[in-house]
């Protein structure tokens, strides 16, 4: 029940403000909150989209015509399943074409192999006539001429013989060639008949019957179609540089998904990236943009035991999120129980310069002590949206100054005298 103020409580409130306001003393209107100890969780939070844990794309090895399209987005498939087929009539001549060449070159090496025995055959009576020859040379029966026609044949006979030899083994290297070409052309022709590698869901199918796609050795083919296990999914969040560094792989979180409000799921983080976002996007503008923000991809997969109510197979309800909806995840990076605290606002930084000549900034706190504060130097430990550990500094029961932001971190200093206000009073007359 709302109680109106008395008129003593009026005019103390609005003397003491009059008079802060018109510079007549140098009390500040403040409010304080005690030190106390509170159970702190800290997080780190970020949006992004729902992914499946595992989805593989389905892209093409070969270009043509989809002719033949056997699944529709949401079928389920199984590993060997036909998926579609590509216009093969392209590649079919060109495997008949390497059929044909490989025929010409195996009858080609059967052409130098019957050369060759006919030349080896020569080559023997060639070695016979020599010898015969030579004997009757050395018995005077025949003349230095016909003796050196003999020996001349057989010359002749083995220089064929090397020559047909080496034809036999270039027939061979051509066969293989021609071999190996149809094996490539007859790949080919197959790769035109698509079979899933894994079982799934169809997430996504981005061609549709009748359209031509490209697929190339060097480069990435046309993306025809994804498969996902939906039954393990995913939130992909984009954390920024400063609070990546809190997270490890293993933290627990809380997530959100916008197609059921009210529901809270649990998850772990899985993956964390190394490079940033930008590098990961275009790597040769990475670096180029010092003032960019970096973020990095962290990876957290939902627990199934926490959205296992929604799994309703009596009504077809079998996996009950789909890739790109959009969630909360809030990453849990540390927990402190039964800590000293204080309200965050009630931290402030400060420039020190007194403990060493290079200045830098530490973290203060303005302690009540009667009508005025100290101010006193703390250590801060993890904090959630509302309040932070203090670690060094303070000891519980006492009273800190909490607002408002403008005079703690401009007005207040050691030994300020200061007014204690309600808070609700101190804020609706500064607005």
């Amino acid at each position: 029940m709302y109680c109106s103020p008395t008129p003593v409580q009026i005019l103390v409130l609005f003397s003491v403000l009059t008079l802060c306001a018109c510079g007549g003393t140098d009390l500040v209107a403040v409010s304080v909150d005690k030190v106390q100890r509170r159970n702190i969780t800290e997080i780190v939070a970020a949006h992004g989209k729902l992914r499946p844990v595992t989805e593989l794309k389905i892209q093409a090895d070969v270009s043509g015509e989809i002719v033949e399209l056997f699944v529709r987005e949401g079928d389920s498939v199984k590993p060997g399943q036909l998926l579609l087929e590509i216009n093969p009539d392209v590649l079919q001549s060109v495997t008949e074409a390497a059929e044909a060449t490989l025929n010409s070159a195996e009858a080609q090496l059967e052409g130098a192999r019957a050369r060759l025995l006919q030349v080896r055959a020569q080559l023997e009576r060639a070695e016979a006539d020599y010898k015969r020859n030579k004997k009757l040379f050395e018995k005077k029966a025949i003349s230095e001429a016909e003796y050196d026609a003999a020996r001349a044949n057989l010359e002749t006979a083995r220089a064929e013989m090397l020559a047909a030899e080496q034809s036999v083994k270039a027939s061979q290297f051509a066969v293989e060639q021609a071999r190996a070409n149809l094996e490539q052309a007859r790949r080919n022709l197959r790769r035109t008949r698509i079979f899933s590698p894994v079982g799934g869901i169809v997430s996504l199918l981005a061609r549709e019957k009748g359209e031509r796609v490209v697929g190339t050795v060097q480069m990435e083919g046309s993306e025809i179609l994804r498969i996902a296990d939906m039954r393990e999914m995913q939130v992909v969040v984009d954390i920024n540089e400063n609070d990546v560094v809190r997270i490890r792989p293993g933290d627990s979180a809380l997530v959100t998904v916008d197609a059921y409000p009210g529901r809270t799921f649990t998850g772990i983080v899985t993956q964390i990236a190394n490079s940033p976002r930008s590098a990961r996007s275009n790597p040769a503008q990475a670096l180029s943009t010092a003032d960019e923000v970096t973020s990095y991809e962290v990876k957290v997969q939902l627990l199934r035991s926490s959205y296992a109510s929604l799994i309703d197979s009596s009504r077809g309800v079998r996996f009950p999120f789909r890739p790109g909806m959009s969630a909360r995840v809030e990453i849990i990076t540390g927990r402190a129980l039964h800590a000293l605290s204080v309200p965050i606002a009630a931290v402030t930084t400060r420039e020190d310069t007194l403990e060493s000549l290079t200045p830098k900034y530490q973290e203060y706190v303005f302690v009540r002590t009667g009508d005025v504060v100290r101010m006193r130097k703390v250590k801060t430990g993890i904090q959630d949206n509302r309040y932070i550990v203090i670690l060094e500094g303070l000891q519980e029961g006492e009273e800190v100054v909490d607002g408002p932001f403008g005079a703690i971190n401009r007005l207040l200093e050691d030994s300020t005298r200061i007014v204690v206000v309600p808070r609700d009073k101190l804020f609706s007359e500064k607005d």
